[in-house]
């Protein structure tokens, strides 16, 4: 079947919630906020960035490009 037409199907009987691009950048924004802000705690605890990566399941990439943007590192 189309996935059209299954979404269509699914909305009738209220099981689909369709999620804007804009409702799922800011969900992204919340949480990489929220690891940062961890990120931040665990650095003053002493913990590497590469054991902090670890816990909180994300990229040294990522996560140094995120803690820049906001201006915490």
């Amino acid at each position: 079947c189309e996935v059209n037409t299954l979404q269509k199907q699914l909305k009738k009987m209220g099981l689909w919630q369709s999620t804007s691009r804009k409702q799922i950048q800011e969900n992204a924004h919340k949480r990489w906020d929220e690891r940062c802000k961890q990120a931040v705690m665990l650095r003053e605890k002493g913990l590497t960035y590469q054991a902090i990566c670890q816990q909180l399941g994300c990229s040294r990439n990522s996560l140094s490009h995120h803690l820049k943007k906001r201006g915490l590192k």
